[in-house]
């Protein structure tokens, strides 16, 4: 069983008290160090092409093996990155990133959460998914 429980939002994102143009040009942009999770800049190049219609020509300064890596390396100062909302929002209320922009919609999918149809209610999962589907 899969049930989707919120749209993919996410956030371009900075060290704390990092501070950006409102307007976030593009040459700003490709001057700045990167973090990512992957070679590819799946998430990061999406945020360009939709910000200014061209891939990112950007190198990483870092690349690590997950998101929570990279919002610890962001947190660190080591670089900007896009990271999904619910690991922006509360790091930016906290003062550990910089929201470098508001929520973006980079994909029209949605997160899910999936489990084997009998461990719904053997493990008590409806509370989990209800609890995850009202992060907004």
């Amino acid at each position: 069983e899969h049930r989707a429980l919120s749209q993919k939002l996410f956030y371009l994102v900075g060290p704390p008290a990092f501070k950006a143009p409102q307007d976030l040009p593009l040459e700003w942009l490709t001057a700045q160090r990167w973090v990512a999770y992957s070679g590819d800049l799946p998430l990061i190049g999406t945020f360009f092409r939709q910000h200014s219609g061209t891939a990112p020509r950007i190198l990483p300064v870092l690349t690590v093996p997950d998101l929570r890596s990279v919002a610890r390396a962001v947190e660190q100062g080591l670089g900007l990155s896009v990271l999904p909302d619910f690991l922006a929002e509360a790091r930016g209320r906290e003062g550990r990133l910089s929201l470098l922009s508001g929520r973006l919609n980079l994909s029209k999918e949605a997160w899910f959460m999936s489990c084997r149809e009998n461990d719904v209610r053997r493990f008590r999962l409806e509370g989990l998914v209800s609890a995850l589907s009202h992060l907004d």
